[in-house]
């Protein structure tokens, strides 16, 4: 990876991070940057509160996030609907 490249991540990284931490108030653990073929991919690790963990936990809070119905949750998890 070229230099300019490297710092073009970096550069995305931290304003995500900035992003990340201005909208929710959260700063995420690290942050990884790729692109390729066009397509760009930033992922934050440790980027959630407590509580968010809690309710991605729960099939009604995932499926809330989701925008999908629970019943969806339960399939995709492989458990029977309640």
């Amino acid at each position: 990876m070229s230099n300019s490249t490297s710092d073009m991540g970096q550069r995305i990284a931290v304003a995500a991070s900035r992003f990340q931490q201005q909208q929710t108030g959260h700063v995420p653990q690290a942050v990884t940057v790729v692109q390729s073929e066009g397509t760009l991919v930033i992922t934050l690790h440790g980027a959630l509160s407590e509580a968010e963990k809690a309710l991605a936990k729960s099939t009604q809070g995932a499926a809330q996030g989701a925008g999908v119905s629970p019943a969806v949750v339960h399939e995709f998890r492989g458990v029977a609907a309640e």
